[in-house]
C-alpha cells in the first residue's frame, strides 16, 4: 500500500520565489527541457517509467519498472556538478523527441511521477532513498537555510513512513525488520508505531523551527504553521487507520492551534447538510476539516473522506470500522486486491449501448469473473460494460432532499479503466444516497457535472433532471447567495519577509461563487441582482490586495456580461501580467506549469473574450508579444 500524497487544490500562488539553486546546478525544468530536446524516449514495456534523480553529485536519468517495486532498469549520469556540464547519454535515441513540448510539460507538472515542487525544495530528490541521504547529510544540525530545512522536514516524513507503509518503491536500504515492507492488512507493531512517531516528530520539529524564525516562508500548501498542522493531522489519521485510536486521541491536545485552519474548516463544514458524507480532494480542503473535527469537536456529524485515500484498501476498512458509513464492498475482496484499479475488457458479444445496474456492477466486479491476465501470476478484475445505471427510489430520496427536479435514474459512463477510488464512490452512491447527503468539494472528479448542485463551498451529488437547468440554477443561486452573505470575509494568509504579502487561501472558491452568482442572475434575467453582486465584488477591499490569478478569469467574464467592461479589462490585465511573470520566472509554487504554446493560447483566449465585447487592451497584446519572444 502506498502513502498517497493528497492532491493540492484551491491554492494557486502565482509568485516566483527563490529555489535552492546549488551553485550552477540546473533546475528540474532545465534538465527536463535539455533531455527531451536532445533525446527521444519511448518505454519498451508499458510498466516502464522515466525518472530524473537529483543527487548530491548531479542529475541522473533512470528507467524504472513501476510494477517491480520501482526497481531501476537503467541509470545514466546526466549532469555533473563537479564538471558543471551535461554528459552524453548512450541508452536513449539521439535527436529531439517528436513530442518534446508535451512530454516536458507533463514531467514538470508531475503527471504520473515526482513533482517539480519536490525537486525545487529538496536538495536530493526523485530516487529511492533520497530521504536517507538527506537525513545523513543534513540531519545532524538544524540547517540555517530555510529551503534546506523544509527539504529535511520532508525527508523525515518520508523516512517515518517506512515504518508503517513505505510505498516509494525500490529495496530497503538496510536490513532493519521494522522497515521491512508489510502486506496491506498486516498489523503495525507498537515498535513500528513508536519509530513512525519519532521520525515524524523530527519533521514537525523542523516545521516548528521554520515557523519560529521565518513564519512568512511560503510553501506549496501554505506557511510553516499550516504544514506543521498538516503533519500533526497526518499522524493522527495514520494512527487511526492502523487501530491506534488511543494514541491518536492523545495527540489532539498537543496540536498547534491554527486560526486559518479553523476558518477553512468551518467554511466547508457549515455548507454541509446534517449527517453528510463529504468527499475532499486536496490538502487545503481536507486537513483543516479533520483539524476542526478533532481539535474543536466541530461538525463531527459530517464524515470527511479524502478521495485519494479511498484508493487505499486499508483506509477503506478503517473508515468502515471507525465511522458509521455503509459499504457494500466485501472486505475480503479488498484484502485480495493486488492493484488499485480495474480494466475494461471489450466483449464482442455485447452491444455497445447495453447498460448494467449499479448494484450488479459492484457485485460482479468483486467476483473477478472476467480476469485480465497481466502475467502468469497476476490477474486484474475487469468489467465488460461501461455504462452503469442506478435506478433511484425517489420517495426514499425525497425524505432527505425534497426537490422537484430529481430524476429517477443516474447514469455513469466509465473509461477504459476504473480506479478503486471511483469504485468506492459508486459504492457510496449505492449504499448512502437515501440516508446521508453526499457532497464533494470540487466539480472536477468522477461525478458527472449534471449531478453536482452548488451549495455554497461544496457541491451536493443528486440525480438532477438534465433538461431543467433553470430549476437547478434557481436552487444554486439561492444557496450561493445565502452562503456569501454569511461568509464574505477572506481567509487571509500572511507570507513573505516580515509578513508583508497576503493571499486568500480560498480565493478561488470565493471569487468563483460570486461569478457563478452573477452569471446565475443574468441567466434568470434578474439584471438588478447581477449588478448588485458585481458592484459588491468591485467594492471589495481585497480586489487589489490579493494577487490576481487564472481563477479570477471567471469573474472577469461575469463582470463583462454584467456590463462592467472597464473593471473587467483591468482585472484581465492584472491576471495576464501575473501569469506572464510566473512563466518567465518558474517556481513550483505556481502549481500549474504551462508550455510556451499553452501560455500564449491562454492569453489569446483572454484577448478573444475581450474582443467579443469590443474591449481593446494594448497591455494584453504587449504581453502576448512578450511571451512570443520568450525562450523557454
Amino acid at each position: 500500500m502506498k502513502r498517497v500524497t493528497i492532491i493540492v487544490l484551491h491554492f494557486t500562488v502565482l509568485f516566483s520565489t527563490a529555489s535552492n539553486a546549488q551553485g550552477g546546478m540546473p533546475s528540474f525544468p532545465e534538465v527536463v527541457n535539455k533531455f527531451f530536446k536532445t533525446y527521444t524516449y519511448e518505454p519498451q514495456e508499458r510498466t516502464d517509467q522515466l525518472v530524473f534523480a537529483k543527487r548530491a553529485n548531479g542529475w541522473s536519468v533512470q528507467v524504472i519498472d513501476r510494477l517491480q517495486n520501482d526497481s531501476i532498469k537503467t541509470e545514466e549520469f546526466f549532469w555533473d556538478n563537479r564538471e558543471n556540464r551535461f554528459h552524453p547519454l548512450n541508452g536513449f535515441a539521439q535527436g529531439p523527441d517528436s513530442a518534446a513540448t508535451n512530454k516536458t510539460t507533463a514531467f514538470i507538472r508531475g503527471d504520473g511521477g515526482p513533482s517539480a515542487y519536490g525537486y525545487e525544495r529538496c536538495r536530493y530528490f526523485g530516487y529511492d532513498n533520497w530521504d536517507v541521504d538527506m537525513i545523513n547529510d543534513f540531519g545532524s544540525t538544524i540547517p540555517a537555510n530555510d529551503t534546506l530545512l523544509e527539504g529535511l522536514a520532508r525527508a523525515y516524513s518520508v523516512y517515518a513512513d517506512r515504518y508503517i507503509d513505505y510505498g516509494k518503491g525500490g529495496k530497503p536500504y538496510d536490513n532493519d525488520p521494522l522497515k521491512a515492507k508489510l502486506g496491506k492488512f498486516a498489523p503495525r507493531s507498537p515498535e513500528r508505531i513508536k519509530q513512525f512517531m519519532f521520525h515524524h516528530g523530527k519533521a514537525i520539529d523542523c516545521y516548528r523551527k521554520l515557523q519560529q524564525r521565518s513564519p512568512g516562508y511560503l510553501m506549496l500548501t501554505g506557511t510553516p504553521e499550516m504544514l506543521l498542522v498538516n503533519d500533526q493531522i497526518y499522524q493522527y489519521q495514520q494512527l487511526n487507520i492502523y487501530g491506534y485510536t488511543k494514541e491518536a486521541n492523545a495527540l489532539v491536545a498537543g496540536m498547534q492551534k491554527s486560526e486559518i485552519y479553523s476558518q477553512i474548516g468551518h467554511i466547508y463544514l457549515n455548507a454541509c447538510p446534517p449527517n453528510s458524507i463529504l468527499i475532499t480532494y486536496g490538502d487545503n480542503d481536507t486537513y483543516p476539516l479533520w483539524y476542526v473535527q478533532a481539535k474543536e469537536g466541530f461538525r463531527k456529524d459530517v464524515l470527511v473522506l479524502n478521495y485519494s485515500l479511498l484508493g487505499i484498501a486499508k483506509y477503506i476498512t478503517a473508515v468502515k470500522i471507525n465511522s458509521p458509513v455503509a459499504f457494500s464492498t466485501n472486505p475480503g475482496f479488498l484484502k485480495k486486491l493486488k492493484y488499485e484499479y480495474f480494466y475494461y475488457m471489450e466483449d464482442s458479444r455485447q452491444a455497445a449501448d447495453v447498460t448494467i445496474p449499479l448494484p450488479t456492477f459492484i457485485d460482479e466486479l468483486q467476483k473477478t469473473k472476467y480476469p485480465y491476465i497481466y502475467d502468469a501470476l497476476d490477474t486484474i478484475p475487469t468489467y465488460r460494460l461501461k455504462t452503469v445505471v442506478f435506478d433511484v427510489n425517489l420517495p426514499r430520496l425525497k425524505k432527505i432532499c425534497n426537490q422537484s427536479n430529481l430524476a429517477s435514474v443516474m447514469t455513469f459512463r466509465l473509461n477504459d479503466y476504473l480506479l478503486l477510488n471511483d469504485f468506492m464512490l459508486l459504492d457510496i452512491v449505492r449504499t448512502s444516497l437515501y440516508t446521508r447527503p453526499l457532497c464533494v468539494t470540487v466539480q472536477a472528479g468522477f461525478f458527472p457535472y449534471e449531478y453536482l448542485q452548488r451549495e455554497g463551498s461544496v457541491y451536493r451529488v443528486l440525480p438532477l433532471i438534465e433538461n431543467q437547468p433553470q430549476a437547478k440554477i434557481r436552487i444554486e443561486v439561492a444557496k450561493i447567495e445565502n452562503y456569501l452573505l454569511k461568509n464574505d470575509r477572506p481567509v487571509e494568509m500572511k507570507y513573505g519577509k516580515n509578513l508583508q504579502q497576503s493571499d486568500d487561501v480560498l480565493h478561488g472558491i470565493q471569487t468563483g461563487l460570486m461569478a457563478e452568482l452573477i452569471h446565475g442572475y443574468l441567466y434568470l434575467k434578474n439584471t438588478a441582482k447581477a449588478k448588485e453582486w458585481a458592484e459588491k465584488y468591485i467594492a471589495r477591499p481585497d480586489l487589489k490586495k490579493f494577487p490576481a490569478t487564472i481563477v479570477d478569469f471567471v469573474m472577469a467574464d461575469a463582470l463583462m456580461n454584467a456590463g462592467y467592461t472597464d473593471e473587467a479589462k483591468t482585472l484581465v490585465e492584472r491576471i495576464a501580467n501575473n501569469f506572464v511573470e510566473s512563466q518567465k520566472h518558474f517556481s513550483a509554487l505556481n502549481y500549474s506549469y504551462y508550455s510556451k504554446e499553452e501560455a500564449i493560447s491562454i492569453l489569446a483566449y483572454m484577448k478573444t473574450l475581450l474582443d467579443s465585447k469590443n474591449i481593446k487592451s494594448s497591455k494584453l497584446e504587449d504581453l502576448i508579444n512578450e511571451l512570443n519572444k520568450y525562450e523557454e
